[in-house]
């Protein structure tokens, strides 16, 4: 290499090369990006279909699902067939917790549920409490928990699905 000499035309051309072989590579890039985009949209498109698909086979099988005698429990319906089991989950309301508002807000309340390193013992304050409806009572005292910090209840819509 240390004998490799060009002159200052060639050195010119050469600048000149590789602009041109960059500015090809840029090229390159651009349509591969375009493509790439391209085939994203595709696939969004496809699997829109494919969505929509499932859904309106989901919407047939709950039909189906409400003119057949099913097992039920406390929570659920459900209904097997050789290919699966269908399942309505009933409605339902369920206890949401913020053991940091628990804590800061009710902490008198909550003293006797603090586990070590200032922790709420949410399971053995879950087993004190009585909820019936969307009403929350302290078993212990009979104190109904209305509007307390960091506890409320929240509605659960009916689900159906398919296992």
């Amino acid at each position: 290499m240390e004998n490799y000499q060009i002159s200052e035309v060639q050195a010119d051309d050469l600048i000149m090369e590789i602009r041109e072989m960059q500015d090809e590579k840029k090229r390159f890039e651009s349509i591969a990006t375009q493509q790439i985009q391209a085939i994203k949209d595709k696939l969004e498109v496809k699997n829109q279909l494919l969505e929509d698909a499932v859904q309106f086979s989901k919407d047939q099988l709950r039909a189906f699902f409400l003119t057949v005698d099913k097992k039920q429990t406390k929570t659920q319906e459900s209904y097997s067939l050789l290919s699966g089991k269908l399942v309505m989950k009933k409605a339902t309301s369920k206890l949401q917790h913020d053991d940091k508002k628990l804590l800061e807000n009710n902490k008198a309340f909550c003293e006797m549920y603090i586990k070590n390193t200032q922790s709420l013992d949410w399971s053995a304050l879950k087993n004190d409490l009585d909820i019936k409806g969307n009403v929350i009572t302290h078993i212990g005292t009979g104190e109904v928990l209305e509007g307390m910090a960091g506890l409320e209840m929240v509605e659960v819509a009916e689900s159906f699905d398919i296992k």
